[in-house]
């Protein structure tokens, strides 16, 4: 292969096959969002966790605020779409003691997180800390060095689900957002976006991408001070006709599948739905039970928009959200969650607009988009190493060691300190063969880039209740 055909392929695989990578000129991270909403009822990221990096799946949900997924050594997890994450394999994951930033509680020594749901789903294990970049290496977002739970045990849905894990992203300070905002030199604010469409979809933090908009954007307040994104809603309307002024506490989650509020709002919007279909010869299909039978996906240009007002502006729902593919037919994605419940804007809402959070003004952007397509996942590449360097780290033993022994004492560590300094050599090594092969191209950090019977409440799984969404013990 001539010369510059071998630079030109190197510089191709090195920004990540022509897809969206980090942009620093924006300071700008972006991650691919895979998933939709009736096969997998949930939509999920990648992350690159380690060194030498491993590719962790997890849940997108800004209604919790743990990061965490199966670690090597687990005593009861499922089979995921990943391998667990190998702990003893990574030369800079250091288990985190009990102590101050633990946030948790103390067990064998160490941090010990965990998080049940009242249907029974539940994961537990112990913290550790490590380096971690949003999306795929494909993307090459820099990373962070962040503290995240290692499960020692799945259950129900946890066990079952495909993605390895959750990434919870309430406005609070516990977070992987929360310390990718830290990192003021590669993310430039406190900001975050999703766009969800059909099929996957695309994740920002530090800004948001306007490609894929079809409106302007629309700002109104946003609360986040109980740790949740909270709006205030003061209409909800079908063709014009006001159906409601009442939602109680409000809040945008994209953990759960469904969009639930109460039982006289259901009832009322379902009804408009009926009415409209009624007038106008069934919206084009054939209604059944809580579904339509259509000939195709334009029909549901046929039905009617709900408009949600906030701060005197409108957030247009169309049936492309509202209602979800199921077989031969599109059924309502929205229920009813009971007399005196509150709003939740789950993923059904918020398919097909991009969602900027701005937590640092405290507005809430939305837009109308289209939303990237995302079904297929890429082969997992390691390029180079993820972290640019050592880390504090000495010791990493699995979650099955500490369950069976006691920590090791602080003079068996220097053999393990001697292991990874050969290993971080090595690591060194390889990445200037990298560099002299691609020649022209500068290393990682430095590198110019081109720009789901319906479901209760998730964690974006189907069957799920929850009310008081997570328990955690600190």
């Amino acid at each position: 292969m001539p010369a510059a055909l071998s630079r030109a392929a190197c510089v191709f695989l090195l920004l990540g096959g022509g897809g969206a990578v980090y942009d620093p000129e924006g300071h700008i991270e972006s991650a691919r969002l895979y998933g939709n909403f009736h096969a997998l009822a949930y939509f999920y990221l990648d992350l690159v966790v380690g060194t030498p990096p491993q590719r962790v799946s997890v849940i997108a949900d800004t209604g919790s605020s743990l990061i965490a997924f199966p670690c090597s050594g687990c005593q009861h997890c499922g089979k995921h779409i990943d391998p667990t994450f190998n702990v003893d394999s990574s030369s800079t994951a250091k288990w985190l003691p009990c102590g101050s930033g633990c946030g948790g509680s103390c067990k064998k020594k160490y941090c010990y997180y965990s998080q049940a749901y009242l249907e029974g789903s539940s994961f537990k294990g112990y913290y550790f800390q490590d380096w971690v970049a949003l999306g795929d290496g494909l993307q090459r977002n820099p990373p962070v060095y962040a503290k995240m739970g290692c499960h020692q045990t799945e259950e129900k849905l946890f066990y079952t689900q495909k993605a390895n894990g959750i990434m919870g992203m309430a406005p609070t300070e516990r977070t992987f957002l929360s310390t990718l905002f830290e990192d003021r030199k590669n993310v430039d604010g406190k900001i975050f976006a999703m766009c969800l469409g059909e099929w996957g979809g695309r994740m920002t933090v530090g800004g948001w991408n306007t490609s894929y908009h079809t409106t302007g954007i629309t700002w109104v307040p946003m609360d986040t001070k109980a740790g949740r994104l909270t709006v205030t809603p003061s209409e909800l309307k079908v063709d014009g006709i006001v159906l409601s002024k009442s939602f109680g506490r409000t809040f945008i989650d994209s953990g759960t599948t469904y969009t639930y509020m109460k039982t006289d709002n259901f009832m009322k919007l379902k009804g408009a739905i009926d009415n409209y279909c009624d007038a106008h010869n069934q919206c084009g299909g054939t209604k059944v039970g809580r579904c339509w039978n259509l000939k195709s996906p334009q029909d549901l240009d046929n039905f009617p928009v709900a408009s949600w007002i906030l701060a005197g502006k409108e957030y247009q729902w169309t049936a492309k959200a509202y209602l979800h593919h199921n077989g031969k037919s599109y059924c309502l994605s929205f229920a009813d969650d009971g007399r005196n419940a509150g709003t939740t804007l789950g993923a059904s809402w918020m398919q097909h607009h991009d969602h900027i959070f701005d937590l640092k003004r405290h507005k809430f952007g939305f837009a109308a988009a289209n939303c990237p397509f995302h079904q297929d996942r890429p082969n997992h590449e390691v390029f180079v190493p993820l972290s640019g360097g050592n880390s504090s780290s000495t010791h990493s033993r699995t979650v099955e060691d500490l369950e069976s022994v006691n920590p090791p004492e602080e003079s068996t560590f220097w053999w393990w300190t001697v292991c990874e300094v050969v290993g971080l050599v090595s690591l060194t090594f390889f990445a200037l063969f990298l560099v002299r092969r691609c020649q022209n191209v500068e290393r990682y950090s430095k590198v110019s880039y081109t720009s789901p019977p319906i479901p209760n409440r998730a964690p974006q799984h189907q069957g799920i209740r929850i009310v008081g969404r997570e328990s955690e013990d600190n």
